[in-house]
């Protein structure tokens, strides 16, 4: 009897884990490095040269490719399931994306122009 307990509470540990909520599957998700590879409407040329890296905390880092220099930014994830950048966390306004897609090697998000930005892992 406490072996069928103990393995019920396991089971049932190890689901609960695995499911885990929407929002909490993509913050481990998105975490790493990520290069963009296309988009669609409007286009900025110079985006390409950049690589995002993704850390925990809501920490982004843009690296210039060309010039290997990086940036941070400030991401996070709004109650809506949005991605949200901002300069600094002090910001009071953010880029806000609608994420469409977030998988193990890709991401694909759109902004509030409509243009949809399609990443991969590196």
């Amino acid at each position: 009897l406490v072996i069928a307990a103990g393995a019920a509470a396991y089971y049932l540990y190890t689901k609960n884990e695995t499911t885990g909520s929407g929002n909490e599957k993509q913050q481990a998700l998105i975490l790493g490095k990520w290069e963009l590879i296309s988009t669609t409407g409007g286009y900025d040329s110079l985006a390409k040269k950049y690589q995002y890296e993704f850390i925990q905390h809501g920490i982004a880092l843009i690296r210039d490719s060309a010039t290997a220099t990086a940036d941070s930014s400030i991401y996070v994830w709004s109650k809506a399931g949005e991605l949200q950048f901002k300069e600094n966390s002090a910001d009071s306004t953010a880029d806000t994306f609608v994420v469409l897609k977030l998988n193990t090697d890709s991401l694909q998000v759109r902004n509030k122009d409509s243009i949809t930005y399609l990443f991969t892992r590196l």
